[in-house]
């Protein structure tokens, strides 16, 4: 099979303007650069459409960047707490203090039925998820044509223990799917849909099990992902005092879905670790001291099975420092944030996301041996 690069990324709300600064960078230094798969979670699964679709076509990097850098707090969530509403509201309790309405009305113009005709007929298998609450399933949606494809693979390894149960939706759920990805719980509304067990059902934010969707990017056939993430690996604490409902219980979601995150990015590496490993063992297993060889002979099917697996090339681009929070659209920072914070005049927060994404991006293009140079060779 012929190597095919994978984009992935991550969950992190209004720090998905650091992902759009990498991938913008990367076709800005390397503009024969090529991709074959998008997956994304939660603010990943906004920028996977267009993402997808800039492979061929550089000026949608325009309309992702612009969708970002432009979006402010109004034009992504409407508080279900309006004054005038407190009263019914302590009878009613909402499913989420905020609504996605006017998101929903920005992907509308971001994605017309032009676009989403685009990609759907698009060889770049374009990737997002949700999860059920109700099911405890992980729901992916592609593009129809490319369906099979993950079928398969997920079938295949159906039996497996670290793989939660899997259903892949059909295309016409994709732009509702986006929206349901980036639901996070208690703070956002989830998104109403229908499985065979339970009829009507509640989805929410694919991070709650799959923050960085590297599986789905192996089941399109990815040899080489270029993992984005939107929070560092191992972040330093953040001492400040949260006082309210909303501010607890999203730290408790980015502690949790940083825990997600670190093992599905050692997943890939597991992966490429295991199949190697066994593709020694059966290569030499008539000289395997006798213990070896005998444990070797009792699994044979299963060494089998992991020395066919595809090697995986992966590369993480991760921010330096801590982007802030989740639905921090609004604020203003030095230009030189995060790594320099008292650096230049005042910007937006959004901005100074995107041009730390494009100088992490240029620092990693510049470094020698540098894994993500070696990820991308083949593609460039």
């Amino acid at each position: 099979m012929a190597d095919r690069l994978a984009f992935v990324f991550s969950g992190g709300g209004a720090k998905g303007a650091f992902g759009v600064g990498v991938l913008w960078e990367l076709r800005r230094r390397l503009p024969t650069l090529r991709w074959h798969v998008v997956s994304g979670t939660s603010t990943g699964a906004l920028i996977t459409p267009l993402a997808a679709l800039a492979d061929a076509q550089t000026n949608v990097l325009d309309e992702l960047r612009d969708f970002y850098l432009q979006a402010r707090q109004k034009d992504i969530v409407d508080s279900n707490f309006d004054f005038w509403e407190i009263p019914t509201r302590l009878f009613d309790f909402p499913e989420g203090l905020y609504n996605f309405d006017p998101l929903r009305k920005r992907l509308e113009k971001a994605l017309p039925l032009r676009r989403m005709q685009e990609l759907e007929q698009s060889d770049v298998v374009a990737i997002v998820n949700a999860v059920c609450l109700q099911t405890g399933e992980l729901l992916l949606c592609t593009q129809d044509r490319h369906r099979p494809l993950l079928e398969a693979w997920f079938k295949e390894r159906a039996r497996n223990a670290t793989i939660p149960p899997v259903r892949i939706a059909r295309f016409h759920r994709f732009r509702p799917l986006m929206v349901a990805s980036s639901s996070i719980p208690m703070a956002v509304d989830p998104v109403a849909g229908t499985a065979d067990a339970c009829g009507k059902v509640q989805l929410v934010d694919g991070g709650v099990i799959d923050i960085a969707p590297l599986r789905a990017a192996i089941a399109a056939g990815a040899t080489h992902v270029v993992a984005v993430l939107m929070s560092p690996l191992r972040p330093p604490p953040s001492c400040a005092w949260r006082d309210n409902l909303l501010e607890v219980g999203l730290r408790a979601v980015d502690l949790l879905t940083d825990e997600v995150m670190r093992n599905d990015v050692e997943y890939a590496e597991l992966v490429t670790s295991l199949q190697a490993l066994s593709s020694r063992i059966l290569a030499e297993e008539g000289s395997l001291p006798p213990g070896l060889a005998a444990w070797a002979s009792a699994n044979h099917a299963l060494l089998d099975r992991l020395s066919t697996r595809l090697p995986i090339q992966a590369a993480v681009v991760q921010p330096p420092k801590p982007l802030g929070e989740t639905l921090d659209f609004d604020g203003e920072v030095r230009a030189g944030y995060p790594e320099n914070p008292d650096d230049g005049g005042k910007v937006n927060v959004m901005e100074a996301r995107f041009e730390c994404g494009r100088r992490t991006a240029a620092r990693l293009l510049d470094e020698p041996g540098s894994k993500l140079r070696e990820v991308l060779a083949p593609f460039a």
